[in-house]
């Protein structure tokens, strides 16, 4: 009989270390369900940020695209009013010349009376 009873302590230490192990095992897989589950939220995530990424980069493309055009227009324009000044430098300087040669002129023309004191 001891024989019979130490079998069956055998047994039941057996089957108690297989519902663990089964336990275990079922525990294992539930958290590998659940952390499976979240991919596809997180792949449409990814997928979603990477969309958005191309369009950030479209739209700052655009806008260079938009900047690179204002500034030679600017450009042109700061040429074009360069120059306006210039020949309205050269404008002054002339008629200031021809001014200057002028009063010299009239200076020379002028009649002079001597001063006589009495």
């Amino acid at each position: 009989m001891p024989l019979r009873s130490a079998g069956r302590v055998s047994l039941n230490r057996d089957i108690a270390d297989i519902r663990n192990a089964q336990e275990r095992t079922q525990k294992v897989l539930d958290d590998t369900q659940q952390q499976v589950s979240q991919i596809p939220p997180l792949s449409f995530q990814v997928t979603r940020a990477l969309e958005a990424t191309a369009e950030n980069k479209k739209g700052i493309e655009a806008a260079n695209a938009r900047v690179d055009r204002v500034v030679e227009s600017l450009g042109g324009k700061l040429d074009t009013a360069i120059e306006s000044i210039n020949k309205v430098a050269t404008r002054v300087e002339v008629l200031s010349r021809k001014l200057d040669d002028a009063q010299e002129r009239a200076k020379k023309t002028m009649f002079r009376t001597p001063i006589v004191r009495p």
